[in-house]
């Protein structure tokens, strides 16, 4: 077992590795897709189903609330199916309600169809996370786990571009089915994206997490001192079974507390701005378009600001890139509540998104599969 995660961490970045990592990124584009829309189809829900703001909020939360329970329940499942299994099942399950959710013929109805969505969209998260830091080599690993966020964000961005030109022609229910469209992609993705080699030896089927190394590393098993990769590892990193509460024990209780307050309070910002920011520009007298124009903008900025941090995590570390984006996001978000006009407005929003609420969102997840 030493051996395998050794060659896959010393190996070279192949093309395998390339369509795997394209597979897997290209259902987390629209799992971003489908999260971040919401901006996008909330005017016209509200003037749809006659919203009130709390009504609105619930709506908006729903998914989040989804994504939450999602995140915890389907990926401990994925203990016991396997990572590659649970992975489609979030992506499938996802898909499907997002098709359903353009059928909704209530606000009732749409909200629980958006709590059931988020529980696909919810597990996909984390599970496309341990498949690239389990599958990348080791040189590769910051860049391209951080990196991947990059799409996600992106998402955000062409969904507010997209809905410039659906929206006027087949309503908020058109950005709904669009989000659907993975689900026609699932059978031909399954037999690129192979079970998790963790995951396997942790079942006792070395044999078939040997097939899968060899066919994806370059470094050769038997070129690989056994012995000394085997001392690098903890005794219970094989562990067949693991319980929830092992990350509040020991050393990981300060390394979660520290992580969710970091994750709660980012994703409160990113997440409040990325819902509810279209309908803010609206209320400021900006046309429909105008206000999808400059969300997407400001969008983009993250997205940009993602992959520019992903090359400062393997250069300057972890902590310091985090916690250095995190203070510059701070003052600018400050700042940006205080701005008059449109270009201030826009600049300012986009530095915020460029760091703090957005940004250093990938070298948050990174940072959080690493630490475990």
């Amino acid at each position: 077992a030493a051996r395998l995660f050794a060659s896959m961490d010393q190996s070279k970045f192949s093309g395998r590795h390339l369509a795997l990592y394209a597979t897997v990124i290209f259902f987390h584009f629209f799992d971003g897709f489908d999260v971040l829309m919401i901006g996008t189809v909330l005017p016209g829900v509200v003037a749809t189903f006659k919203l009130t703001s709390v009504e609105a909020g619930m709506l908006v939360s729903s998914v989040f609330f989804g994504m939450m329970i999602g995140a915890i329940f389907i990926t401990m499942l994925a203990d016991r199916i396997g990572r590659k299994k649970a992975l489609f099942l979030a992506i499938g399950w996802y898909a499907i309600f997002s098709l359903v959710a353009a059928t909704a013929t209530s606000y009732h109805e749409l909200l629980v169809i958006r709590l059931l969505e988020g529980l696909g969209l919810g597990a996909e998260v984390p599970l496309v996370f341990t498949y690239v830091v389990e599958f990348v080599p080791f040189r590769k690993r910051g860049l391209l786990a951080a990196s991947s966020v990059f799409f996600w964000l992106t998402a955000g961005g062409v969904a507010s571009l997209t809905a410039i030109l659906i929206v006027p022609l087949f309503t908020w229910r058109g950005m709904f089915g669009i989000g659907a469209v993975p689900a026609i992609l699932l059978v031909v993705a399954w037999r690129y994206v192979p079970e998790s080699i963790r995951y396997l030896v942790s079942r006792n089927k070395c044999d078939e997490a040997e097939a899968i190394v060899r066919r994806f590393s370059t470094v050769d098993l038997d070129t690989i001192d056994p012995g000394i990769v085997a001392r690098q590892i903890p005794k219970n990193a094989l562990a067949a079974t693991t319980r929830f509460t092992d990350i509040f024990r020991g050393g990981y209780l300060r390394y979660t507390l520290t992580i969710w307050g970091v994750n709660f309070g980012s994703g409160m910002v990113f997440f409040g701005l990325s819902a509810w920011l279209p309908s803010i520009f609206i209320r400021m007298g900006y046309t429909m378009v105008h206000s999808f124009a400059f969300s997407g903008l400001i969008a983009t900025a993250g997205a940009v600001g993602c992959l520019c941090h992903a090359f400062l995590l393997d250069i300057f570390g972890r902590r310091l890139t985090i916690g250095i984006s995190f203070l510059v996001g701070g003052f600018a978000i400050l700042a940006w509540g205080n701005a008059a006009s449109i270009y201030t407005i826009m600049g300012l929003g986009a530095l915020t998104a460029f760091t703090g609420a957005g940004g250093v969102t990938g070298c948050i997840h990174t940072y959080n599969v690493e630490l475990y």
